[in-house]
């Protein structure tokens, strides 16, 4: 009852800045959403093992407004000077199901922001997770919106955007091994595709993610940089994956990305325009084969795919979709 009076209060005499009751989910998303200004508090669960639930520097700082809570306090982690006037979940599989509890106990909404699809699991248990709706639904693309049995009158699609600053072309020498970008890539081999890469014959790659006993992460997002701006030509395998982040960034590069055309990715990539499409592990190869030697197609290619992350995936856009989302709140 004191949290419901705490809601009531506070929409009768909140300032601009909304207090959004978020957790950390994808911390470089949720810095760009960060500057709006409005004020983050990240829900920690008990649960959380280890640093869980903590903001990973290593991919962007945490933004001044955002703030972590204290999940030794576990429900009462909220500090009482702190009333809600929404609630973000990144996921159906955890911040739902710690959201949409609290949500409904200060009686303020919840955008469900999904950011996965389902693959190979049992058809009652998607059917039970796609009743898991928030006040707000948004998706980050159109066809995850679909898998999730959403359409437009029911939900909206906010896009990725990229800091074109950051991640842009640069002259440079070049290394035409084609690149990988994947955390955890033996284990996520249904997702990702570890599987389809390694299929790929008598081709050498570069990859880079956290991935024991095949590949490190970066230490910074310099390097993570760098590393696009010096190799012109990247790869994706993914098969499950609404829009891989890393397509994007090699994109905003200046890159040639080849890829499968799953999921979201033909919606963004079209053959022969600013990337390429590969449907088995031969065509990949004989795109990148291509593309090793045909450095017109690559220079074309790559700044036609950079052209679609200024028009398309930059920030001004994003941060105005996510000022209409707070402004109706």
């Amino acid at each position: 009852m004191y949290e419901q009076v705490q809601s009531i209060i506070r929409k009768a005499t909140r300032a601009e800045k909304l207090n959004i009751l978020d957790m950390v989910a994808h911390e470089r998303c949720q810095s760009n959403v960060a500057e709006l200004g409005h004020n983050h508090y990240c829900y920690r669960h008990p649960t959380f093992k280890g640093d869980a639930g903590s903001w990973q520097t290593k991919f962007c700082p945490m933004p001044n407004n955002f703030f972590l809570l204290r999940k030794e306090l576990g429900e009462h982690q909220i500090p009482l000077d702190v009333v809600p006037d929404v609630c973000i979940a990144h996921h159906k599989f955890s911040g739902y199901q710690v959201l949409s509890p609290i949500a409904r106990k200060y009686f303020v909404p919840l955008i469900q922001f999904e950011h996965t699809i389902h693959y190979d699991w049992p058809k009652e248990k998607v059917d039970q997770w796609k009743q898991m709706r928030g006040d707000i639904n948004i998706f980050i693309t159109d066809y995850s919106r679909r898998a999730w049995g959403f359409d437009e009158s029911n939900s909206m699609v906010i896009e990725h955007c990229i800091d074109t600053d950051k991640f842009c072309p640069k002259e440079v020498p070049v290394d035409l091994t084609p690149l990988v970008v994947a955390n955890d890539y033996v284990n996520r081999t249904v997702p990702l595709g570890f599987d389809f890469f390694s299929a790929i014959k008598d081709v050498e790659f570069r990859v880079v993610g956290d991935t024991p006993g095949l590949s490190n992460a970066v230490d910074n997002i310099d390097e993570l940089v760098n590393i696009y701006q010096t190799h012109p030509i990247s790869i994706s395998t993914a098969r499950y994956s609404p829009i891989p982040m890393s397509i994007l960034e090699a994109m905003s590069c200046g890159g040639l990305v080849i890829a499968r055309p799953t999921c979201g990715i033909p919606d963004i990539i079209k053959h022969g325009v600013n990337g390429l499409l590969a449907d088995t592990p031969e065509q990949m190869k004989n795109l990148i084969k291509q593309a090793q030697s045909d450095i017109g197609m690559r220079t074309e290619l790559g700044n036609n795919a950079r052209q679609t992350i200024l028009n398309r995936f930059n920030k001004e856009r994003y941060l105005n979709d996510w000022k209409n989302v707070f402004n109706n709140i």
